[in-house]
């Protein structure tokens, strides 16, 4: 997986930005004579030498050799894509006087079933042809030849382009999410079922767990568990469904009506000839776009009416998600930081959120409330903060300055007359020295 990453440095959490294009590459199988050999290429040598190779890598002088030593031994026994190319290796080897070319296609196309856990094997990942003029399989994702000078691209919606790319997290080489995910609908019968790519990655990210005799258990989960890598698969994976949503927009102009946008395709002509350049394809991103500039223009459009009806905000809230909220910090796992588990913290974040929006729309604790608007934003470091705009009622508008003080306080309060309102501010609230 490469793209443009941004490094992480100074002090505080750690996050995972990248801009611009993602993409996922498959390479030859034998390095270049003057490059050492990475990724898969370390599996057609021992353990011992690709152990010291990989720790020749800058990026790996923190890894415990030991560590590394046994991941290498346990993917090789138990991970089908390197068991087919140590396959390929031997084959290669076999061959090495015949002239014919060795191929290895790895298959995107997987017989078994998603909902259950089916260990796959060698043959079902790949199909190894000694003669170039053979038919490969149709649905071939991969080829793997003995020496190629050029990176060749992973789909993103090949099943196998998880596994290869992080095989820690899926170690027994289970698929990821294809087009074609097939589903038992009565136990016998097996029928297609159009599972989006969002769906499926909600199910790899979601938190399981069981209760037996009152002790709660969470089952393992390898990809809420693997830290900073845990952040680049799943910004890597809001990235494959992003694209996702752009390609079927971009094939499905015609279902959008991209030609009653006439007046801009003119401008776009116009705009073009006077610079003398040709004008490509144009491309209509609908307002159905989460962060395009149609949907925010509409959003904006929507909060404006609300003013032109209701008047003009009387509140403007800022709610703000807080690392240490005992609902986050109970639920991480061992060795585990905030930073390591975002999906955690944005569901904590929603969950307060509503119930400040109810506590403020349903039980009216500023009074009644005619409109309401929110945004979500983001911070550098990845936690969430919220802007509600709160238009009151008539009778419930802020006219006074005893109104104010009855809603806003900068004041300390009295840790005799209330201990649990002052040790909240004092947690929360004050930066620098403590209060004595």
């Amino acid at each position: 997986m490469g793209a443009n990453i941004e490094e992480f440095s100074g002090g505080g959490p750690y996050y995972f930005k990248i801009h611009g294009q993602v993409y996922h590459r498959m390479g030859s199988f034998r390095p270049r004579d003057d490059q050492e050999a990475m990724y898969s290429q370390l599996y057609i040598l021992d353990t011992a030498q690709a152990t010291e190779t990989r720790m020749r890598n800058m990026h790996n002088k923190k890894c415990d050799r030991e560590l590394m030593y046994r991941l290498d031994v346990l993917l090789r026994e138990i991970n089908p894509y390197a068991k087919a190319f140590k396959m390929l290796h031997e084959l290669e080897n076999e061959m090495s006087l015949s002239s014919q070319e060795i191929v290895m296609y790895i298959k995107g196309e997987s017989t078994t079933d998603p909902r259950r856990y089916n260990a796959p094997c060698s043959n079902e990942i790949a199909a190894i042809f000694t003669n170039p003029s053979g038919n490969p399989p149709f649905d071939r994702s991969i080829a793997v030849y003995p020496k190629e000078e050029s990176m060749q691209e992973i789909s993103i919606i090949s099943s196998c382009c998880d596994p290869m790319i992080y095989p820690i997290l899926f170690p027994s080489g289970e698929d990821g999410w294809s087009n074609d995910i097939k589903y038992t609908d009565n136990g016998n019968t097996l029928k297609r079922c159009n599972v989006t790519m969002m769906e499926f990655y909600q199910h790899k990210f979601a938190i399981r767990g069981i209760c037996h005799n009152g002790i709660r258990s969470i089952y393992f989960n390898p990809v809420l568990t693997a830290g900073k890598l845990t952040q680049q698969y799943m910004v890597n994976t809001y990235t494959k469904i992003e694209g996702g949503r752009l390609t079927w927009i971009r094939n499905h102009q015609r279902e959008l009506r991209a030609e009653a946008y006439g007046g801009l395709s003119d401008f776009v002509k116009n705009r073009a000839e006077q610079e003398g350049v040709r004008a490509g394809k144009l491309i209509i991103l609908p307002s159905s776009f989460t962060g395009g500039p149609r949907q925010m223009n509409q959003n904006y459009q929507d909060a404006m009416s609300l003013v032109r009806k209701y008047g003009k905000p009387d509140l403007f809230i800022t709610f703000t998600c807080n690392p240490k909220w005992k609902e986050i910090t109970e639920n991480l796992l061992p060795g585990q930081t905030t930073a390591d588990r975002p999906d955690l913290v944005a569901r904590v974040f929603h969950i307060k959120k509503q119930e400040l929006i109810d506590d403020i729309y349903k039980r009216e604790i500023f009074g009644q409330v005619n409109a309401y608007v929110y945004v979500i934003e983001f911070q550098k470091r990845g936690l969430p903060h919220c802007h509600i705009l709160v238009i009151l009622g008539k009778d419930n508008k802020i006219r006074t300055i005893d109104d104010i003080d009855n809603i806003v306080t900068a004041e300390i309060p009295d840790a005799r007359l209330d201990p649990e309102l002052y040790e909240l501010v004092k947690k929360h609230m004050i930066h620098g020295p403590e209060l004595a």
